[in-house]
C-alpha cells in the first residue's frame, strides 16, 4: 500500500492548525478538562471572634494543577491556600467565595453563605467564664470555646446562656471542661431566681467536692429554675446536683460516677412547693447510701407525699447505680429513692430504663397508693 508523503504531511498541517484554533478560541478545556471549585467550613455553628476553618482540598483542576487558592471572607478580608482559618469579628450571614486558578490560566469559583451569631466568647475576648457572665445582659449567649476551665460560676440571676460552641455534639461537650477549684463553693450556682431562660449547656463539669454534704458538689441551685442540659457531669462529691425549692428543667445530660456520703449521688431533690423535671438524661455508676442516681425528699412537717409537689422523672436511663444503705438503715433505690415527704412522678407505664442497679431500682420509704 502506498502513502503519499503529501497527504501525511497535510493530515499533519490540518492537525496543528485546529489544536491552534482551539488554544486561541479558548477551548482549553477540550485538552485540560474543567476545574471544579468546593469547599467545607467548620463548626457549623459559629460566634464572633471563633476561629472557622475553611478547606478547598476537594476542588480539582481537571487535568491542569492548581496553582493558586484565594478566598473572599465577605468581610473586606482574604485568605490563600486550600486550608484557612478565619474569625468574624461581627454577627451576620456572610458570603464565602473560593477561586481556584489553575497553572494555564483556568479559574473555577464555588460561593456559600456562613452565618456568624453575636456571643460573648471565651476565653478570646473574656478570659473567664465569669467575667463573660458578668458582662453580659438578658438574652446574651456566652460562649466557651474548647478546653479547661478551672473557676467557680455564679449566674446572679441573669437569663442567659452559658455553653460550649456545640452542645450537641460529644467531642465538643467532653472537651470543654469545667472543674472545681473551691471546696467551700458549688462549682456552678443558680440561686438568684433564675428562671428557664437561665441555660447552661454543652460541658464536662467534673471534680466538685464534698463540702457540707448534700450540697451539690457541682451545681448548687436554691429557689431558682435553670435550664441544665446536654452536659456529661462526672465524679462530683456531695452529689453532682443539689435542687432546693426548683422547677429546674434538667435534660439530656450525663451523670456518670458521682457519689455522696449522704443522700443523692447524682441529684438531689429537696422540694416543696415546686420541683423539676428529669427528663433524657443517662445515670451510670452513682453510689449514695440512699438514691444512688436520685433522692427525692421536702422540708415539711406533713408526712403526705401528695402535698409535696411532684418531681417529674421521665425517659431517662439508669445503669449500675448503688444505694449501699447507712447504719442501721438498709440500702435502698439504686436508681430512685423516695423519702416519706418525698413525691415522685412516673409516666405509666414508667417510660424510664433500669439495668444492673442495686439494691433495686425505685425505692419508697412510703409505699405509693
Amino acid at each position: 500500500m502506498h502513502i503519499n508523503p503529501r497527504c501525511v504531511g497535510q493530515t499533519i498541517v490540518v492537525s496543528l492548525l485546529l489544536l491552534l484554533f482551539l488554544l486561541l478560541t479558548g477551548c482549553v478545556d477540550f485538552l485540560l478538562g474543567t476545574p471544579k471549585a468546593s469547599f467545607t467550613c467548620s463548626p457549623s455553628i459559629c460566634y464572633c471572634h471563633q476561629r472557622m476553618t475553611f478547606d478547598g482540598s476537594g476542588c480539582s483542576g481537571g487535568n491542569d494543577a492548581i496553582a493558586q487558592y484565594v478566598w473572599d471572607f465577605d468581610d473586606g478580608t482574604t485568605g490563600s491556600g486550600n486550608g484557612v482559618a478565619h474569625a468574624f469579628t461581627n454577627p451576620g450571614d456572610f458570603q464565602i467565595t473560593l477561586t481556584i486558578t489553575t497553572e494555564h490560566g483556568q479559574q473555577a469559583s464555588a460561593t456559600r453563605t456562613v452565618h456568624i451569631s453575636k456571643g460573648l466568647v471565651v476565653p478570646t475576648v473574656y478570659p473567664t467564664i465569669q467575667a463573660a457572665i458578668d458582662a453580659a445582659k438578658t438574652g446574651d449567649v456566652v460562649v466557651v470555646l474548647p478546653g479547661t476551665y478551672r473557676e467557680s460560676i455564679r449566674f446572679r440571676g441573669k437569663a442567659i446562656t452559658v455553653q460550649s460552641t456545640d452542645p450537641t455534639d460529644p467531642s465538643v461537650v467532653e472537651s470543654t471542661v469545667i472543674e472545681g477549684v473551691d471546696p467551700g463553693f458549688s462549682i456552678i450556682a443558680f440561686a438568684q431566681g433564675e428562671t428557664a431562660a437561665a441555660t447552661l449547656a454543652g460541658f464536662t463539669i467534673r471534680g466538685g467536692l464534698e463540702y457540707p454534704p448534700c450540697c451539690g458538689g457541682g451545681i448548687y441551685v436554691r429557689e431558682a429554675s435553670p435550664t441544665i442540659r446536654n452536659n456529661h457531669i462526672v465524679n462530683h462529691g456531695g452529689g453532682a446536683i443539689y435542687l432546693v425549692e426548683s422547677a429546674a428543667n434538667i435534660k439530656e445530660n450525663v451523670f456518670d460516677g458521682n457519689t455522696n456520703s449522704e443522700p443523692g449521688g447524682a441529684i438531689v431533690v429537696n422540694c416543696y412547693t415546686q420541683s423539676p423535671v428529669i427528663a433524657g438524661n443517662t445515670f451510670n455508676n452513682n453510689r449514695a447510701p440512699f438514691g444512688g442516681a436520685i433522692y427525692i425528699t421536702a422540708f415539711t412537717t406533713d408526712p403526705d407525699p401528695a402535698t409535696a409537689a411532684p418531681t417529674t422523672v421521665t425517659n431517662n436511663t439508669f445503669a449500675g447505680n448503688t444505694g449501699t444503705g447507712s447504719g442501721t438503715a438498709p440500702p435502698g433505690g439504686g436508681a430512685i429513692y423516695v423519702e416519706f415527704s418525698g413525691n415522685l412522678l412516673l409516666d405509666t407505664p414508667d417510660s424510664n430504663t433500669y439495668s444492673g442497679n442495686d439494691p433495686n431500682d425505685v425505692f419508697y420509704t412510703v409505699p405509693p397508693t
